[in-house]
């Protein structure tokens, strides 16, 4: 089996990503990620060719294939950020209601709704 530089490339990119999954996450990466994202996205709108041209130097026979490659890495990225802010989300709501709660209890056990 000829192990082709595409497959070493998207192979590194995948343990770089699961690397950065579990220790260096932070926001402000996460945004100049999507900006780098982004960036490249409108180049290749700008040179549709260019993809095509990068895809055949690393051994990808379509500039398509290379772009759907990369689309799911970059959905991975989203699904661990967006499962990033629900967690936090969470934590916040559950910090809410254990305050109300405690609230409710300092205030003699009385049940507290929208009324007065």
């Amino acid at each position: 089996m000829k192990i082709l530089t595409s497959q070493i490339i998207l192979l590194v990119l995948m343990a770089a990503f699961s690397i950065y999954v579990l220790r260096v996450r932070r926001q402000l990466t996460d945004r100049l990620i999507m900006l780098v994202l982004a960036a490249v996205g409108v180049f290749l709108v700008l040179f549709p060719n260019a993809s095509t041209w990068l895809a055949n130097r690393i051994g990808i026979g379509r500039g398509t294939d290379m772009i759907f490659y990369f689309f799911i890495l970059f959905v991975l990225f989203r699904f661990v950020a967006i499962a990033r802010r629900q967690r936090e989300i969470e934590s916040k709501l559950t910090e809410i209601v254990r305050a109300q709660a405690i609230q409710n209890a300092q205030e003699g056990g009385r049940v507290l709704t929208g009324e007065q």
